[in-house]
């Protein structure tokens, strides 16, 4: 299997690059740091300052799940030791460390402002384009995350990016680079190409069983069944609990003078506003901004003139949330919207209108329709909540009382209708699994991450804590627990024959191209040696680097300079190419030279993309010279 990896090597080039794409965005955009606990084990340390175990376990299950989510079917374990994802997890954590300390070592500061500044553009915290406090807060706790560890992320994530700058100030792209590049990129070429596949070897591919048990001896890890366990599990929902309590006036009453302060009210404005963006399609920044500030003028006139504003948010408004509601953004407090945008609809009085005002989502203009001076609600007027608030606090109390008195049940036997009859005792709904692993996400408890996490820690018989997942609570009691391993031969003789069988004619394959594709170099002409052999050659039409695949067969070819400077005299390509199990022999059949008209069009798109490459290179050889210079150790055992 391995040796199979090896011969699909340049398969893999795709994969690798997207690789390199998330490790950038950790590596720039790290995420909350996890409390270093003294019971954390170190799983590194870079001049003295630890990683932890929980940090590189974080980090390394995200970035799984990132190629989970991206790869689908094609995900498995044998792409992460390809890729060798545990090693690059904790170089990440490394590189991490040592960006943020030359950070601190050249005194770059970080300042709130720009902590919070940073947070206010994040897209997750905004509805409609503008910063939503209690959206902000519910993210974070949706995922666990306190507010100063993630504002301490950010400012790490601002240095760092700081420090980016730094390295990257003086990297440059040349004329002539750029020249190059598009010469190269926009050459279009057409290939004629011949295909063998294994499909042509299976009949012929006989295996015998001696050679089918030493394969599955090599090859084990490919054959290994996961661990799979059958769970009896309960659920409650605090929401569906929540209709069952009973609130009473007094208890409402109580609540309202006990916690009196929470309902007091801050100012807020209801306002609606008109934004106008600087045209991206612009490429002079400067020039973008200041058509946009006179649109934004012509339609300050039009309000002054007595248009009505509420039309021209409509028409006008490029905030598409508020505009396609005549620009209402109802009613906020102080602390919700950027600075400017706050200060100026704080100044003005009802029925009022600003003037432009600039943030960094463009020019505003704000007409504010009511003010709500700070105050205190009335028990009428606070009622409602409180009785939310009481059945929610008493669901929860509820829930946990029938969690923790149906867990000593499961702890106390192990008989599936005592379970069962448990559960219906309490009014709690109870499910039974059949065996699963942690794959097979059409389970709840596998879709999960807590609920599986902890449901495979379990041995057979234990039971889980009372879980709070979801806005309910879980127990889960595993009843049988099948451990990962790699079945008897006898068991998968025939999977194992037909995977060698296929592997064994996929090397025919790739060595009769490579045969074929020799006998070319020598002189035999493509069209004669096809019908010799009974194979056909196939057209590409016209394609361009630019492009990315070879039309028709998809093969990725974006970053292969070689294929498209092939010319009439040495027209085939060097080596064969794989696609799955079939590899392509590929001949230059006819070329077009890049249309030089195209240029000025491409030059930006050309910088940007040159640009970026040789900024990547430059930081992986700073991050090089950082590591050289530090001191590293790291406990292999634990990763």
């Amino acid at each position: 299997m391995l040796e199979l990896i090896r011969k699909r090597r340049r398969s893999l080039l795709i994969l690798m690059f997207f690789f390199a794409i998330i490790v950038v965005f950790v590596f720039w955009g790290v995420g909350p740091a996890p409390q270093r606990g003294a019971e954390s084990q170190v799983v590194a340390r870079v001049d003295g300052e630890i990683i932890t175990t929980e940090e590189y376990g974080n980090l390394y299950r995200r970035q799984i799940d990132s190629y989970r989510d991206t790869l689908g079917e094609r995900f498995s374990e044998e792409l992460l030791e390809t890729l060798n994802l545990r090693q690059r997890t904790i170089d990440t954590l490394i590189n991490q460390v040592l960006v943020l300390k030359e950070g601190q070592a050249q005194g770059i500061k970080v300042t709130k402002k720009e902590v919070q500044d940073t947070i206010l553009a994040m897209p997750a915290f905004q509805r409609d384009g503008v910063f939503d406090r209690g959206l902000y807060f519910a993210v974070l706790q949706r995922n666990r995350i306190r507010p100063d560890e993630f504002e301490k992320s950010a400012e790490n994530d601002i240095r760092a990016q700081k420090v980016r700058g730094l390295v990257i100030k003086d990297v440059a792209v040349t004329d002539k680079e750029l020249r190059e590049a598009f010469t190269r990129d926009f050459r279009k070429i057409s290939l004629e190409y011949l295909v063998i596949g294994a499909d042509l070897f299976t009949d012929i591919v006989e295996v015998t069983e001696e050679e089918a048990r030493q394969y599955l001896e090599t090859n084990s890890p490919a054959f290994t069944e996961p661990t799979r366990i059958k769970a009896f599990y309960a659920d409650v929902k605090f929401g569906e609990l929540a209709g069952e309590i009973e609130v009473t006036e007094e208890a409402v009453k109580n609540y309202y003078e006990r916690f009196a302060t929470e309902f007091q009210t801050t100012d807020e404005v209801k306002a609606r506003h008109i934004l106008i963006r600087p045209d991206v399609g612009i490429e002079d920044a400067a020039e973008a901004k200041e058509k946009a500030r006179m649109k934004a003028r012509e339609i300050l006139d039009m309000v002054k003139a007595g248009v009505d504003f509420s039309e021209l948010a409509k028409t006008h408004s490029q905030d598409t949330g508020s505009a396609a509601r005549a620009g209402d953004l109802g009613y906020f407090a102080r602390g919700v919207m950027v600075r400017p945008f706050e200060e100026a609809a704080f100044k003005l009085a009802v029925g009022e209108v600003s003037g432009i005002v600039e943030t960094m989502y463009g020019f505003h203009i704000i007409k504010v329709e009511d003010i709500k001076k700070a105050r205190t609600l009335s028990l009428e007027e606070a009622a409602e909540k409180i009785k939310e608030q009481l059945s929610e606090r008493g669901a929860i109390k509820v829930g946990w009382e029938k969690m923790t008195e149906l867990r000593r049940v499961f702890q106390e036997t192990g008989a599936l209708e005592e379970l069962k009859a448990a559960a219906s005792r309490e009014g709690i709904k109870a499910s039974e699994t059949g065996l699963f692993s942690e794959a097979d996400l059409n389970v709840e408890i596998a879709a999960n991450p807590t609920l599986k996490t902890t449901a495979f820690l379990l041995d057979k018989g234990e039971v889980s804590g009372v879980l709070e997942v979801s806005g309910g609570l879980y127990l889960i009691k595993v009843l049988e627990r099948v451990e990962e391993h790699v079945p008897p031969y006898e068991d998968i003789s025939e999977r194992v024959k037909q995977t060698l069988k296929r592997e064994k004619a996929t090397e025919l394959a790739e060595d009769k191209a490579g045969e074929f594709l020799e006998r070319l170099k020598q002189g035999e002409e493509l069209e004669g040696l096809a019908k010799k052999e009974n194979h056909t050659v196939s057209e590409s039409g016209l394609f361009s680097k630019k492009d990315g695949v070879i039309p028709d067969i998809g093969i990725f070819v974006g970053n292969n300079d070689a294929l498209f400077e092939l010319k009439k005299d040495a027209p085939y390509f060097s080596e064969v190419l794989p696609r799955g199990d079939s590899f392509y022999i590929l001949k230059l059949k006819d070329s077009e030279e890049a249309d030089k008209g195209q240029f000025e069009g491409e030059k930006e798109r050309l910088r940007t993309a040159i640009l970026s490459d040789k900024q990547q290179k430059a930081l992986s050889e700073w991050i090089d010279e950082l590591r050289a210079r530090a001191k590293i150790t790291i406990n292999e055992e634990l990763l």
